[in-house]
């Protein structure tokens, strides 16, 4: 499991969602083959890490990356586009070096772009907003594939993607995207809804940035 790893120190809440608890931490350090800094994070033993990439069964090879990615997807999940750089920060190398990783290797349908997804958001909150870009296309890309182009998935991601493009300038390509977006929310949830408020005044805002007034009267209104 701990050869999943980047080659940098992690967070010990990082390593225990992907299995490595207490015990096996405990060990290791008695065995000299992993140390605690003082910031709470750890490093391991470059011989750790080699030894594991070359031991063990395909198969078991295989569970221990679907781990490490699942522990990468669970702690992306709370990453927002206003604090999410505290999450992520920490354990970057970690969260970098899983979303390089092929999306089939992912356990649970959706893992990938919600990875990708809580990755870009904290990549904005720390105005990386080129790579935010990057990282919601991907996840969109995979959305699609997986759920279709209703799913409220897509509409969210869609959303977010708007909105990096609008703050990049591409008001065009961020009215595309926040339209879709708004009509697979009405379509799903009504017009009543709080997240269909939200494309609502996003849309109205870029129309009116446009200066179509009457199209962004008509949806913040």
């Amino acid at each position: 499991m701990a050869s999943c790893f980047a080659d940098a120190p992690a967070t010990v809440a990082l390593a225990e969602v992907a299995g490595l608890d207490e015990d096996v931490r405990v060990d290791l350090e008695t065995w000299h083959l992993l140390r605690y800094e003082e910031d709470g994070r750890w490093p391991m033993h470059r011989l750790v890490r080699a030894f594991g990439r070359r031991t063990g069964t395909s198969d078991v090879r295989r569970a221990a990356e679907q781990a490490f990615l699942r522990a990468c997807v669970e702690e992306a999940k709370p990453m927002d586009t206003r604090l999410g750089f505290r999450r992520y920060q920490p354990d970057q190398p970690h969260f970098d070096r899983a979303i390089q990783a092929d999306a089939t290797t992912f356990k649970a349908p959706g893992d990938y772009s919600r990875l990708l997804s809580g990755v870009a958001n904290a990549r904005q909150s720390l105005g990386d907003l080129k790579g935010a870009k990057a990282l919601y296309e991907q996840a969109l890309a995979a959305d699609l594939k997986t759920y279709g182009p209703e799913h409220p998935g897509v509409a969210t991601t869609r959303n977010n993607l708007g909105l990096v493009l609008q703050a990049l300038g591409d008001l065009e390509g961020a009215k595309a995207q926040i339209e879709q977006a708004l009509a697979a929310g009405l379509k799903t949830y009504g017009p009543e809804h709080s997240d269909v408020a939200a494309r609502r005044n996003n849309l109205g805002l870029v129309l009116l940035v446009l200066g179509d007034l009457r199209g962004a009267k008509a949806q913040i209104e």
